[in-house]
């Protein structure tokens, strides 16, 4: 089992920075980044559309010294090329003019959940991000693929890639999470005369909303009540990838 992070539309431009704290992580659990690519974009010759993108591997110094001169923007690192690995950890970093949005996305196995966490708030926090949350996923790739694609929950739809190309920001949660980061782009969404806040205020109670840092709030919800909660939510209209189900029997 894998913990992923992901992160969208973050806000610093800083690259090294995220580097450094992606690499702060490394050092904390003695780990070995032994793995670096970079992206860049394809001559016009050779792009068949906007947002096509080369990847290159490159030795670690090659990575840092591109993310100093600000040649490097986009780049991943990983301690295995096979992502299906239970021990595989990886981190992307990904800046808008690859690929069209600014994210960033972070896969290590489950049992260094607990002291990531931490981290985790350090890096949402560091990149100033719109929105973000965390799940659990088999592998590092099924939480790669997670990134834009495919689903983890039944109640869920395959359409959050589209929603990303086709919107300005991100108003709405993609679903209910085990962790979540919202800021006031979610959280002043009004669907029915309800705001987003509100709606998890009555829901959870005022309390449930942590703040991290001046503009970002966490919501952490148990595992257990997730398909009740993305139901409830859905329902509600406050979900962008909730697919409607039949009205549960109490």
């Amino acid at each position: 089992m894998h913990v992923n992070l992901y992160i969208y539309q973050n806000h610093n431009k800083d690259v090294l920075a995220l580097y450094h704290a992606a690499v702060s992580i490394e050092r904390a659990f003695a780990l070995e980044f032994k793995h670096f690519d970079y992206y860049y974009l394809l001559p016009e010759e050779k792009a068949n559309h906007p947002g096509d993108i080369g990847v290159k591997s490159v030795r670690r110094k090659k990575l840092e010294d591109g993310i100093a001169s600000g040649e490097i923007r986009s780049f991943n690192m990983s301690n295995s090329t096979d992502l299906r690995e239970q021990h595989t950890y990886a981190i992307y970093v990904n800046d808008e003019s690859h690929g069209g949005t600014t994210n960033i996305s972070l896969h290590f196995p489950r049992k260094y959940s607990y002291e990531l966490q931490a981290m985790f708030e350090n890096m949402v926090d560091l990149s100033r991000a719109t929105y973000a949350f965390q799940i659990e996923t088999d592998s590092a790739l099924k939480g790669v693929s997670y990134m834009f694609t495919s689903t983890v929950y039944r109640n869920e739809k395959i359409n959050f890639s589209s929603y990303l190309l086709n919107n300005d920001k991100i108003s709405q949660p993609r679903m209910m999470y085990p962790v979540n980061y919202f800021t006031e782009t979610q959280l002043s969404h009004s669907h029915d005369a309800v705001t987003f806040r509100d709606f998890i205020n009555a829901y959870f109670g005022a309390d449930a909303l942590k703040s991290l840092g001046t503009d970002i709030f966490v919501l952490k919800i148990d595992f257990e009540k997730l398909s009740e909660v993305n139901n409830d939510f859905g329902e509600a209209g406050f979900l962008i990838s909730w697919i409607e189900t039949r009205r549960r029997t109490k």
